[in-house]
């Protein structure tokens, strides 16, 4: 229950002295409690409502509410509560505050304080008194006996490491949804990051009440947390399999954090129009200031405000051996912050990315990156504080591609170069024929098992396992051109000591 005051209300209490406006707000300070009788003309005299403001000095105003009958056992009874930051208005001596709208009024009368509630054309006082000792005892046996949702609401954090600021707000609201702003301050460059999730609650575990935490495009994917309320701190300790305590600890947002914030949105990037910008291919050029090899790119085509594809190089994870060939997925804009999502088909196995843009321009675009893989619904992999560019992809040449090809490799050190001409029959069907010269010259077709390829943009990818041998072989390439019956690849390569080198392809067009 959080009707206790709503709305404006009328007192007599004098705007002219400064001195006492300051008065009525340190006298604010602190615990005041009431106790209501709600509906007793048409209810139960013994149903009852206690009602505990507690106002602090940095700005937050937290009400708790105990609603039950003084006759039934103390399991019957409700108990709720929510916090906010209040602002008191010195001179009009009236309080706004996320818990209600519009302003409340206030006046003290001995020891008592008085608010007046007149927002649904009702005029209603209720009448506060500091809290005894008596009352506290009881109102403590309420909080250990009855369970309440007292995380709602917003609480922040503050971590410090390397160099780098977050500054971490998380919003409870009362529908089950969490919403988590985070600001990641790196010299005087400032990155917004927001996440929108859901979460239910989980009070069967012994050690504790829990939390679980839902992704919103993925209800199957869920974090567990074991939660409590002490003061003005919310504890939150992830519950896994891993021998890593993970404990965050956050406090109700004050006014100084809301101002810091706010300071803190003035310096963040700020896109308009984002899915429309980002509109069309993209591939991965650099990450943390280093070239990408050809092997590891990935490329991104965004179709629609929520829909796009995602195809990978060969080894981009080649741990899992998958082949990830224009996959469909899900994405949200908020603000500057892309969250997406793909699920690989016939697989078991789901990416999940948040792109927070720092600018987009129509050649290139700039992100932090965070990607999570998982495996039957279980975290995998997770990679995140990677400032990746990207640059547009202007060329699609999935249909130019389609022929039969002769050249060889102008590089000496590609895994498969042999000196030799090589011939390549591209199909529609995203399949391919290998021919090799016999010892008379005459091309003869290679006997594959499985021989396929796509082309994403620029990005050529192929793979196929040989007669007698179950291993399948992949390469990646970049095309560079295909002009006047001459196409050209390019790839950059990684030695095993970690030094890079450039390899190159030319063919030409040739009738089989």
């Amino acid at each position: 229950m959080s009707c206790v005051f709503t709305g404006s209300i009328m007192t007599s209490c004098s705007d002219d002295d400064d001195s006492v406006s300051q008065d009525y707000q340190k006298k604010l300070i602190g615990e005041w409690m009431a106790m209501v009788n709600p509906d007793i003309e048409l209810g139960d005299e013994n149903d009852v409502v206690y009602v505990l403001l507690s106002f602090n000095e940095d700005g937050v105003l937290f009400q708790k509410n105990y609603d039950g009958n003084t006759t039934e056992p103390l399991n019957c009874w409700e108990r709720s509560c929510r916090h906010g930051i209040y602002t008191v208005n010195e001179a009009a001596h009236t309080i706004q505050c996320e818990l209600f709208e519009g302003e409340a009024k206030f006046s003290f009368v001995g020891d008592q304080m008085i608010f007046t509630d007149s927002s649904n054309d009702v005029e209603m006082s209720l009448t506060f008194h500091r809290p005894s000792k008596a009352e506290k005892a009881l109102l403590s046996m309420y909080d250990l006996s009855l369970e309440g949702n007292d995380y709602c609401g917003k609480w922040f954090m503050v971590q410090e490491e390397n160099g780098k600021s977050t500054y971490t707000m998380l919003d409870f609201t009362e529908d089950s949804g969490l919403k988590t702003t985070r600001y990641t301050v790196t010299g005087d460059q400032c990155i917004r990051t927001d996440y929108s999730q859901f979460y239910g609650e989980d009070n069967s575990d012994e050690d504790g009440p829990m939390l679980e935490i839902y992704n919103s495009n993925d209800y199957f994917q869920r974090e567990l947390y074991w939660w409590k309320v002490s003061g003005n701190t919310l504890t939150l300790e992830k519950c896994d399999d891993s021998d890593e305590e993970t404990v965050l600890t956050y406090h109700a947002l004050t006014k100084a954090d809301a101002a810091l914030l706010a300071e803190l949105e003035k310096k963040c990037p700020l896109i308009d129009n984002l899915t429309e910008k980002i509109k069309g291919k993209w591939m991965m050029a650099e990450v943390n200031g280093q070239p990408v090899v050809t092997n590891s790119k990935q490329v991104l085509t965004y179709e629609t405000a929520t829909k796009f594809y995602y195809s990978l190089s060969i080894s981009a994870i080649s741990d899992l051996n998958v082949w990830v060939n224009h996959c469909e997925g899900r994405y949200n804009a908020n603000g500057t912050t892309l969250v997406q999502l793909v699920k690989l088909p016939n697989e078991n196995i789901k990416f999940s990315q948040q792109f927070n843009i720092l600018s987009v321009t129509d050649d290139e675009m700039q992100v932090y990156a965070m990607s999570e893989t998982f495996i039957d619904d279980q975290s995998y992999r997770l990679t995140k504080d990677l400032r990746e560019r990207k640059v547009r992809v202007k060329h699609d040449y999935s249909n130019d591609i389609i022929g039969t090809w002769e050249g060889r490799l102008t590089s000496d050190q590609d895994t498969y170069s042999d000196n030799q001409l090589h011939r390549w029959e591209y199909k529609a069907d995203g399949t391919f024929v290998y021919y090799r010269q016999n010892s008379h010259g005459e091309w003869v077709a290679d006997v594959n098992t499985m021989a396929e390829y796509f082309v994403d943009g620029v990005l050529l990818c192929s793979r196929w396992k040989n007669v007698g041998d179950d291993t399948e072989k992949r390469e990646s390439w970049e095309i560079a051109s295909i002009d006047n019956g001459v196409m050209k690849w390019t790839a950059l390569r990684q030695r095993e000591d970690g030094s890079t080198f450039t390899a190159q392809f030319s063919m030409t067009r040739v009738n089989p």
